[in-house]
């Protein structure tokens, strides 16, 4: 009798490649929702980014802030429902809302901030995690 070759997997090594998979995933999967929710952190920032020209030439010519409400603006996003200005014209509010959000961002605020004596923008993103927040946030821009 011939002896014959073994062809396929034992199961012992199956389930070492099984082992290998579950403990790669079980660390994958935190790292890429953390990457997931930085990228989300960054739409509020691009929106109110957007208004930081019209911001400017409004009070270069008028000396007042604008209502991103009322121009032709972009102010919504994927998950930033619209931009508040307060009464001075000089603080512009974005709120995270969606349901697909990452956790550590629903209900945050990100908020970009005129200074009207030198033409300077500063995000604050307080109450954002740090592990999501941007890298503008909290500096002058």
């Amino acid at each position: 009798m011939k002896n014959q070759m073994q062809k396929g997997f034992t199961l012992i090594e199956l389930m070492i490649v099984v082992a290998i998979i579950g403990i790669l995933a079980a660390i994958a999967i935190p790292a890429y929702q953390d990457y997931i929710g930085r990228a989300q952190a960054t739409e509020p920032a691009s929106i109110l980014g957007g208004l930081k020209t019209p911001i400017s030439e409004t009070y270069t010519f008028s000396g007042t802030g604008i209502n991103p409400a009322t121009g032709d603006y972009v102010t919504n996003g994927k998950f930033t429902s619209g931009v508040a200005v307060d009464a001075t014209g000089t603080t512009y509010t974005a709120t995270f809302v969606s349901a697909k959000i990452n956790a550590g961002l629903k209900g945050q605020t990100m908020r970009m901030v005129y200074n009207t004596s030198n033409g300077t923008f500063v995000f604050h993103c307080a109450a954002i995690p740090a592990a999501l927040k941007p890298k503008n946030c909290d500096s002058t821009l």
